[in-house]
């Protein structure tokens, strides 16, 4: 891959990022909550998909967004990896994860919506 990304990336992580809202914006306090910011990161990503799509990046600007996309796929896969976890095993121990999977949503959303810009 020459751009380090490619369009199919963005919707991958989108289609993540949806798969994991749909499981838990109907539980009850802190997954239904982080559900949200992983609603607004599912959306900056198909936003990007077409923007991206329709528009020429700069080589500098394409290692850029291929970094963003490695984060953007790590703090979902963290969060899909801790929700699988606690709902199979009823475990709350992954509840002490999600200040930080906030903040680093957080991150992501800004950063992408900053290089749309």
């Amino acid at each position: 891959m020459a751009l380090g990304f490619s369009i199919g990336d963005f919707r991958l992580l989108s289609q993540l990022a949806w798969e994991i809202h749909k499981t838990c914006r109907d539980a009850p306090g802190t997954f239904g909550y982080i559900s949200v910011e992983v609603l607004s990161l599912h959306a900056i990503l198909r936003e990007c998909e077409e923007s991206f799509s329709d528009h020429l990046i700069s080589t500098a600007g394409q290692k850029c967004v291929a970094k963003i996309l490695v984060g953007c796929r790590d703090i979902l896969q963290d969060i899909d990896d801790g929700v699988k976890q606690h709902f199979n095993l009823r475990s709350n121990n992954n509840l002490k994860n999600v200040p930080q999977w906030k903040e680093r949503l957080l991150s992501q959303v800004s950063t992408l919506s900053e290089f749309l810009k």
